[in-house]
């Protein structure tokens, strides 16, 4: 018999699923003639549908001995090492197979599974695109790109084939859950709900429907998603996500009991791995019912050997101890108390003879946090939130007079008298109770300023009375005096100055045309002036300011990041957003010419990989409420944490390019306006992380400006839900003494002045809008934040203000004018507008050296002296970056013209976000920037520069610390959260951006 008679017999015994006879004839063909390749490789196929893969590995290998050019074996062999998860391995033999001319579109399928797992989703794409063109029905390649569309979040494109899936075959129940899954992304969620549910009307017992049709109605019907999720667990018991997914629907509704076993569960179901997420909801329901014991084993579970936890313990030591003169205010109490409590807690032995003596510990530094940031919350006028922490700490230590007394400061500021009067009342029996005498004395002084308030006179006389009895030597509210109440606002300032002379309003209300507007602005068409009845008055809950995760989504939108592997983004520059090449046009003809399918039967003995082995992607931090959602596609990434979303709305498709739209949207009108006998307030900075929150501007009879007026939080550009009568200024009951300046006097503080960046983006802008309408000589006094800092005196004495006519808001906060002059902010908090790019680059590149000898064109900025936000592992960072040439800089130690300078002449800048990026204004069109981000802070200030300079922005994620209790105990926002880089990451950008 021929060898081939042979070959075709044992191929069909193989076909047939005879294997072990396949076997013996390959054997037989090679006693004959050992150096056939072919046999090799049916004796390779035959070995590796046995699951025998280390025999199947060896007949490949022979394969490629004989006949080194063997496509279709280096597939077979790239296949193999994939189910070995021998990738790099794998990749290499898919690469030379599809180099040798293999068309096979399994191949390409199977490169872009390990592509997708491995953050190079470009790469993916143009497989699994080229699988398509080969195989035009392709399901499981059309499926894997609509993922990777997902995880980079162009999710409009994601829909797009998600549907083309579903119309190739429409009984395909995956792609309707991922479809449902992406418009609820979206916020499209009754389309969503209509997709789940004709994938049920398909597939009634599918868990994963039910599942995601839980979390996609969660917000508006908790209880109709948790009666999903129940159904889901009936239909797969040992479903992890959807019993994860139930207790955080238990969480918010309150049930903590439930929400534990629900938890508990799922570390039973997971056993002892990437248990995280549900040791964190746990302890977080544990806490919240007082069971505290067993919330604190859960957390030292999570924190034990944790890089981050003790990255932060390391960076927050060494910061703490080399702090001169400690200074003990509240937030450094609170950071201490943190320490300590993390520090015990990693100590925590629960088996040891002294366990309770340790839980003792744990829980009296835990209960002086909560003390302490409690009265952080109530100095930053979170009285809310102090509330929170103060209920908090009465569950640790229930019989506490100081924190009832603390409770009631926190109700009356919320105007919750009756309930303040309780807490007074309880902390007032407890001194008593315990002889404490001399401390009740200012317990009776607020339960008499409450009673006072509630009109009820002969109370409120007896408390005042016992007061003076107790002879208090103490002077109360010494620095600040009750005033008259505000009567209103006006929206706008134009309409105030027209009210009181609209013939002659243009003297004191002086338009500055600082460039063209895009659009043509449309004044407010509100009934003015508004008044404003402060104790009727409902708190819009809608706008959360500058962290707004509705507005700020909207913002990535514009803005379109795109992702170039994982926590790897890049954002195009200013003029590229065109049109989006469809992900299913076929590539340049010279690239597939050559790429004709072959017949069925020579493709289909090469099997896909599983895809679930692609699809499951590390889990992302989330708020402490969101549940999973999916089956792995896209566990727990929320924009707060990626922050990246690629899809354009409708309207800013419609003839205008994002980011263009976006910046019509951000512009304001320019003007000057001047108020006889106007007064300011401006809250002054009171230490290192209280700096100005609120600024009104007040006119003669008693009505806000609320153009003029700002605090926070302040609205996001774009934002129609910010409302003007919530001002903090209404709430005040109490002002510093007024002071009356004689003459014109400026007013330009701003918003968090004293930061580098707010100086020079936001303040500065507003000299040249007055410059513009008055002339500056006629100025008699200049209010700005404060001029003690470098760049503050610098950069006045460059734009010709001389120093002895600088008032200092910070010592002078509440003030009264012949004339007040007022500039009109020059955007929204910290966007800066085209002209005031320009206003900077004029004014102070002017006379900057360009010997660039002088400076290094590659150059990394520290944070290492910053109190927050600072790279936990900037070692290794700079280590890295000095390979390929980087410098380290830190800004605060040069003269503001070094400074510009230095980053005049850089070419790459890699920086965490804070404000040493404010000099990139100074950079030339061309220059990469790499901005460093927390996953939870992502803020797109310097993505804006970028754009208008021409910068090439990228940004790199930091890695993710998934356990929020002990997260929120570390760090008391999201701004100040410390980066942790990493560094597979650092390296893959480098790649990307063609670093060497």
């Amino acid at each position: 018999m021929k060898i081939e008679k042979h070959l075709r017999l044992a191929k069909s015994y193989l076909t047939e699923g005879k294997l072990s006879q396949a076997i013996i004839t390959c054997k037989q063909i090679l006693e004959i003639q050992p150096n056939s390749a072919d046999a090799y490789r049916i004796l390779g196929e035959s070995y590796e549908a046995e699951d025998n893969f280390d025999d199947a590995m060896s007949a490949y290998t022979k394969a490629l001995e004989i006949k080194p050019e063997y496509a279709e074996v280096h597939a077979f062999l790239g296949q193999l090492y994939s189910h070995k998860r021998w990738f790099a391995e794998a990749v290499n033999q898919y690469q030379k197979a599809i180099y040798l001319g293999l068309k096979w579109p399994e191949v390409y399928y199977n490169l872009g599974n390990i592509k997708h797992q491995y953050g190079d989703w470009k790469g993916a794409i143009n497989c699994y695109e080229t699988a398509i063109i080969l195989k035009p029905n392709y399901l499981k390649a059309y499926f894997g790109l609509g993922i990777v569309f997902e995880l980079q979040k162009n999710y409009q494109v994601a829909v797009d084939i998600y549907r083309k899936l579903i119309k190739l075959k429409p009984y395909f129940v995956e792609a309707y859950n991922n479809l449902g899954g992406v418009l609820a992304e979206m916020n499209r969620r009754s389309e969503a709900i209509e997709v789940y549910q004709k994938g049920l009307a398909i597939k009634s017992d599918s868990a994963d429907l039910y599942n995601n049709l839980g979390f996609t109605i969660l917000k508006e019907n908790p209880i109709e998603a948790i009666a999903a999720y129940y159904r889901a667990i009936e239909l797969d018991p040992n479903f992890i996500k959807a019993h994860y997914n139930l207790g955080k629907a238990l969480q918010i509704i309150g049930e903590h009991e439930l929400a534990v076993k629900s938890f508990e569960e799922v570390i039973k179901l997971k056993g002892e791995k990437d248990n995280v997420l549900a040791y964190s909801d746990c302890a977080f329901s544990l806490m919240t019912i007082g069971k505290f014991e067993l919330a604190f084993v859960y957390l030292k579970n999570v924190i034990t050997n944790h890089n981050f936890v003790d990255g932060y313990c390391r960076v927050l030591e060494a910061k703490l101890g080399n702090t001169e003169n400690k200074i003990s205010d509240e937030l450094f109490l609170t950071k201490v108390a943190g320490l300590n409590f993390l520090k015990e807690l990693q100590k925590l032995d629960n088996y040891s003879e002294n366990s309770q003596e340790q839980y003792q510990k744990i829980s009296q530094y835990l209960l002086k946090y909560y003390v302490h940031f409690g009265n952080v919350l109530m100095e930053s006028g979170y009285y809310e939130g102090a509330e929170i922490f103060y209920q908090r700490a009465l569950q640790i230590q229930a019989s506490s007079a100081e924190i009832y007394w603390l409770l009631g400061n926190s109700l009356v500021k919320q105007k919750r008298l009756n309930s303040a009067i309780i807490s007074y009342q309880i902390s007032l029996q407890i001194l008593l109770s315990e002889n404490r005498i001399d401390e009740t004395t200012k317990v009776y002084f607020e339960l008499g300023k409450v009673l006072e308030k509630q009109q009820r006179w002969q109370e409120a006389m007896d408390y005042y009375g016992k007061v003076l009895s107790a002879k208090v030597q103490d002077k109360l509210n010494d620095d600040f005096l009750p005033y008259q109440k505000l009567q209103g606002l006006y929206l706008s300032t134009k309409d105030w100055i027209k009210k009181l002379d609209s013939k002659n309003y243009h003297k004191r209300y002086i338009e500055v045309r600082l460039e063209k507007l895009a659009t043509e602005y449309i004044e407010e068409k509100s009934k003015s002036p508004i008044e404003v009845n402060v104790e009727n008055r409902k708190k819009n809950l809608e706008c959360q300011g500058l962290n707004c995760g509705e507005c700020l989504k909207q913002i990535y939108q514009w803005f379109n990041p795109k992702s170039l592997a994982q926590g790897v983004y890049s954002l195009r520059v200013q003029g590229e957003f065109s049109q989006e090449r469809s992900p299913l046009t076929p590539l340049p003809q010279e690239k597939t010419k050559s790429l004709t399918p072959l017949p069925q039967e020579e493709t289909k003995s090469l099997t896909p990989l599983p895809q679930e082995e692609t699809q499951s992607l590390p889990p992302q931090e989330r708020s402490p409420l969101t549940p999973l959602q999916k089956g792995g596609t896209r566990s727990l990434t929320s924009v707060s944490k990626e922050g990246s979303i690629s899809t354009l709305t409708k309207d800013a498709k419609n003839g205008i390019s994002g980011f263009s739209y976006f910046q019509k949207l951000s512009q304001n009108p320019t003007f000057v306006t001047i108020v006889r006998s106007g007064r300011a307030w401006i809250m002054p900075k009171k230490n290192y992380w209280r700096l100005c929150y609120g600024i009104a501007i007040i006119t003669p009879d008693n009505y806000l400006l609320a153009d003029l007026s700002r605090e926070y939080p302040s609205p996001l550009p774009g934002c129609t839900k910010h409302d003007p009568t919530q001002h903090q200024i209404f709430d005040l009951e109490e002002l510093p003494p007024l002071e009356k300046i004689n003459g014109k006097v400026a007013v330009l503080s701003v918003l968090s002045g004293n930061v580098y960046f707010h100086w020079m983006v936001d303040l500065l802008p507003r000299i040249e809008i007055l410059r513009q309408g008055i002339n500056l000589e006629e100025i008699d006094w200049f209010v700005v934040n404060d001029y003690q800092q470098p760049f503050q005196r610098e950069t006045l004495k460059s734009l010709g203000i001389r120093e002895e006519k600088i008032l200092a808001s910070d010592r002078h906060p509440h003030i009264q004018a012949e004339e007040l002059v007022v500039p009109s902010y020059p955007s929204y908090l910290g966007w800066l507008q085209p002209w005031g790019l320009k206003f900077l680059r004029e004014v102070f590149l002017r006379g900057i050296t360009n010997n660039k000898s002088d400076f290094s064109e590659r150059i990394y900025i520290g944070r290492g002296n910053a109190r927050y936000r600072r790279v936990m592992n900037e070692e290794e960072v700079v280590e890295i970056l000095s390979q390929f040439g980087f410098t380290y800089v830190t800004p605060e130690s040069m003269s503001l013209e070094n400074q510009i300078a230095t980053f005049a002449n850089a070419k790459i800048i890699v920086a965490p976000h804070g404000s040493g990026l404010t000099n990139i204004v100074f950079c030339n069109p061309g220059t990469k920037v790499i901005e460093l981000f927390s996953p939870h802070y992502l803020r797109y200030y310097y993505w804006h520069i970028s754009q208008l300079l021409g910068l090439d922005h990228y940004f790199l994620i930091g890695e993710t610390f998934s356990c929020y209790p002990i997260r929120n105990i570390m760090y008391e926002s999201s701004l100040v959260e410390d980066i942790l880089v990493n560094l597979d990451s650092l390296n893959q950008m480098f790649k990307v951006i063609g670093i060497a």
